[in-house]
């Protein structure tokens, strides 16, 4: 398989075109993202707007394949991901009228100065265990959906039924089959 990899020579035209790629993604992505969020606010077009985020999520992939077809894959990933929750949140403070408290923001400034460092790490992760990206994308995957329920139960003092853990069982699970996929 050859490498995606672009050399030191190629960054001038790649990320111009990359770019544009993150931009739709990140626009597509943000509108069906408004959809989600009508859908559960009228239910009188719940539907409508069921449809029309099931179709900018999907077309928004599109562009995301370009960016991935263009740069190197840990990058595209943390650029596209963090563009996106950044947008989104942006915008629906905005278009919403949102008002978040100081510690709402300096928790939304947190976990996007997080997010830097935690590419890294995954990035190294990746690197050290090259024959297996699998077994990283089922670490990072798995860990995530339990991490964020025990910070939730540390931070907010949230108390999960045992309904609610047997859902995080089964994401945790899903995430672990879909990353091994099948022979």
């Amino acid at each position: 398989m050859k490498s995606m990899e672009r050399s030191g020579r190629d960054v001038g035209r790649v990320f111009p075109v990359a770019g544009w790629g993150l931009l739709g993604y990140s626009l597509l992505g943000l509108a069906a993202n408004f959809c989600f969020k009508e859908c559960g606010t009228h239910p009188d077009r719940t539907w409508f707007y069921f449809i029309l985020g099931n179709t900018f999520g999907p077309l928004s992939l599109i562009f995301l394949m370009g960016v991935y077809a263009r740069m190197n894959a840990n990058l595209a990933a943390a650029l596209s991901m963090g563009l996106s929750a950044i947008s989104v949140q942006v915008a629906f403070w905005w278009v919403y009228k949102t008002h978040l408290a100081p510690i709402q923001w300096l928790g939304f400034l947190g976990a996007n100065a997080v997010g830097a460092p935690s590419v890294w790490f995954l990035k190294e992760l990746y690197k050290a265990m090259p024959a297996s990206p699998n077994l990283v994308a089922v670490l990072v995957l798995a860990g995530v959906f339990i991490l964020t329920q025990l910070t939730f139960i540390l931070l907010f003092q949230v108390r999960l039924t045992s309904r609610q853990w047997a859902g995080v069982a089964l994401l945790a699970a899903g995430a672990i089959m879909a990353s091994l996929g099948g022979g």
